[in-house]
C-alpha cells in the first residue's frame, strides 16, 4: 500500500526511474513482459501497465502477434537523423564553431543529451595537421570528460541523480572517472566554475574544455580538443573566446525561440 504521506515528487522520481529502467533493458533486447519484470524486479502487471503508457507516446511498440514490446519510433527519430531533427541549433551553431576552430586552430564541438546518452551534433575540424577529430559514432557516454560534466552540470540534481542510478560508469581510459560520487563531486564544482576540462579522460593523448549552451529544449555544450601536448598549457587561454561562442549561440537561440525554458534556470535546485 502506498503511504499517504509520500510527496508527489518523490512519487514522479520513482516513475521516471522505473521508466528509464525498463528502456534500458528494451535496449538490451529484453522484449517479453516476464523477461522484462524478471530483470528490472518489478511485478508484471507494473511493467505491463507502464509499456501501455509508453506505446501511447510512441516511446515503445507492442508487437500483437507475440505481445513483444521494443523502442518505439521516438527514440529511432531522435538517434538516427540528429542532424534534421536539430538542425536549427546546427544553423546557429555552425559558422561560430568555424570562427571559433579558425580562432583557436583546434577542433570544435557541439553536443547534446538526449535520454542517458550524449550526442554529438556537430563538428568543426581544426586547421592543424596534427589534430583530434574522435570515432564516428555520434551517440557516446555521458560520463565521460568535460563534455559530460558540463552536460550533467545543467541537470537539477534529481535529473542528474536518474541519469546516473541508470548508468554504470567504464573506464574508457585509465583517467575516466569510474565512481559515482566522485562524478557527482565533480559535477557540482563544474556548475561553480561554468566550464570544464579533461586531460585524457575521453581518449588517451587528449585533452579538451567545454563550457555549456543555453536555451535549447536539451542541455548542451561546446567544447574545444586537441592533443595533450599542445593543449594543456594553454587550455584555459582558450576560455575567453569558447565562452563568448557558446554565449553568441545560447542568446540566438533565445530569439528564434522564445517560449523556450532557460536550461541555466533549470540547473538551479
Amino acid at each position: 500500500m502506498r503511504d499517504k504521506k509520500t510527496p508527489q515528487k518523490s512519487i514522479s522520481m520513482k516513475s521516471v526511474n522505473r521508466i528509464a529502467g525498463l528502456l534500458k533493458v528494451l535496449s538490451q533486447n529484453y522484449s517479453k513482459v516476464t523477461d522484462i519484470s524478471q530483470k528490472i524486479g518489478l511485478s508484471r502487471l507494473t511493467v505491463y501497465r507502464l509499456l501501455q503508457a509508453m506505446k501511447n507516446t510512441g516511446m515503445v511498440i507492442e508487437d500483437p502477434v507475440n505481445h513483444t514490446y521494443y523502442l518505439g519510433q521516438l527514440f529511432y527519430r531522435l538517434s538516427l537523423d540528429t542532424s534534421k531533427e536539430h538542425q536549427y541549433i546546427i544553423g546557429i551553431a555552425r559558422t561560430r564553431m568555424e570562427n571559433l576552430a579558425s580562432t583557436c586552430q583546434e577542433t570544435v564541438n557541439l553536443h547534446i543529451v538526449i535520454g542517458i546518452e550524449r550526442v554529438r551534433l556537430l563538428t568543426v575540424v581544426g586547421p592543424q595537421s596534427l589534430t583530434y577529430v574522435g570515432n564516428q559514432n555520434t551517440v557516446s557516454h555521458i560520463w565521460v570528460g568535460a563534455t559530460g560534466k558540463i552536460l550533467l552540470a545543467q541537470m537539477s540534481d534529481a535529473e542528474m541523480q536518474t541519469i546516473i542510478d541508470n548508468i554504470t560508469p567504464f573506464a574508457v581510459t585509465p583517467f575516466t572517472i569510474t565512481d559515482k560520487e566522485v562524478l557527482k563531486r565533480e559535477v557540482k564544482k563544474v556548475r561553480k566554475l561554468g566550464y570544464a576540462t579533461n586531460i585524457g579522460e575521453g581518449a588517451m593523448g587528449v585533452a579538451s574544455i567545454a563550457v555549456p549552451v543555453y536555451n535549447y529544449v536539451s542541455p548542451a555544450s561546446l567544447s574545444i580538443v586537441a592533443p595533450i601536448e599542445r593543449f594543456e598549457p594553454h587550455i584555459k587561454d582558450y576560455l575567453p573566446e569558447i565562452k563568448k561562442t557558446a554565449r553568441e549561440i545560447s542568446d540566438e537561440l533565445t530569439k528564434v525561440s522564445g517560449l523556450c525554458i532557460s536550461i541555466e534556470q533549470r540547473a538551479k535546485v
